[in-house]
């Protein structure tokens, strides 16, 4: 009798055992549904469904597994979006600035193949390379934008003697101060040693001086000052030209940009985007105050080699700028 027990518990462990395994296929092929499901949605294009996420199961692991893929694939292509949308936005730009001077080009190449006198012809030459002068303006400050977006220029901070190189950038638009009869006047310290790269922090405030200059009156006075703490140092540039509006002063930093008193005035609306991105990679910042007469234009570096900021800012951020009470803080 007991033999026969012990068989019938023996069929009906197999059983039992034949019966889990039975289950545990039909659950596998189940999950293995619910997966292939979710791989065909994120094939689609589609978000994986989140149910069941929170369970403990072979299932709800892959599917969060796919779902954070999934969000990083969006994240991924929204941000090709936008540098497609970015690219296509430079190109327009760029086309719309160069379309002027190789239009006056032709126009003047135009006038040279017919009869004009030796007067009529110097002044078509002069204009002719008014324009290639303009041209190749455009096509430097455009590979400067591209280099300086992309990271391919590295700023090299050392301590320097700041005077140095504050006043390599006076010297260099001293002739256009001169000729639109501006006083060009330097406030400076005895001594200015702080870390920072010469030949670009040059070009950043000669950017500067060349606005103001640009947008003062003839006989005006354009002041360019600077002092250090034992934190950072403040560069400064101040004009009493036509100014700017209070509204407008969180647009000045904007590619090709240029603010409504401009007028006829020569320019690109460049300068001052190139002077942003400039101190962004000293790790500082730049804003531009509306005073009640004229303009304030300020770079704060830091004195340390390090950040000027405690804290770690993503470039992306620090180019978004903020605009604060007449101000245009960017940083």
């Amino acid at each position: 009798m007991w033999i026969y027990v012990a068989a019938f518990l023996l069929a009906l462990g197999f059983l039992a055992a034949a019966g889990g395994l039975f289950l545990q296929k039909k659950r596998n092929k189940r999950e293995l549904q619910q997966i292939s499901l979710c791989l065909g949605r994120l094939l689609e294009g589609k978000k994986p469904e989140d149910r069941n996420m929170e369970q403990d199961t072979l299932d709800s692991k892959i599917r969060h597994q796919l779902f954070q893929i999934q969000n990083r694939n969006q994240a991924y292509l929204e941000k090709v979006e936008q540098e497609r949308d970015s690219i296509q936005k430079l190109i327009t730009e760029i086309a719309h600035q160069l379309r002027n001077p190789l239009t006056n080009m032709e126009s003047y190449l135009e006038f040279l193949k017919e009869d004009c006198s030796r007067e009529e012809r110097e002044t078509y030459i002069r204009a002719l390379e008014i324009s290639e002068q303009k041209i190749h303006f455009l096509t430097e400050s455009f590979m400067k934008m591209s280099r300086l977006e992309n990271g391919m220029i590295q700023i090299r901070k050392e301590e320097r003697d700041g005077i140095l190189t504050l006043s390599q950038a006076a010297q260099a638009i001293e002739k256009q101060a001169r000729a639109k009869g501006v006083q060009l006047v330097l406030d400076l310290p005895q001594s200015l040693d702080f870390p920072h790269d010469g030949n670009w922090l040059s070009e950043a405030v000669m950017n500067l001086l060349d606005n103001s200059i640009k947008y003062s009156y003839p006989k005006g006075q354009v002041v360019l000052g600077a002092e250090k703490n034992q934190m950072f140092v403040r560069i400064w540039v101040r004009d009493w030209g036509i100014g700017i509006a209070g509204e407008e002063v969180s647009r000045l930093f904007q590619r090709f940009y240029r603010g409504k008193n401009a007028g006829k005035q020569e320019g690109f609306g460049i300068g001052l985007y190139l002077t942003r991105e400039i101190v962004l990679l000293h790790q500082g910042f730049v804003r531009i105050k509306a005073e009640e007469k004229g303009t304030l234009a300020e770079i704060y570096l830091s004195c340390s080699i390090g950040n000027f900021f405690e804290f770690p800012i993503e470039q992306k951020a620090l180019r978004a700028g903020a605009h604060c009470g007449g101000e245009e803080l960017c940083r």
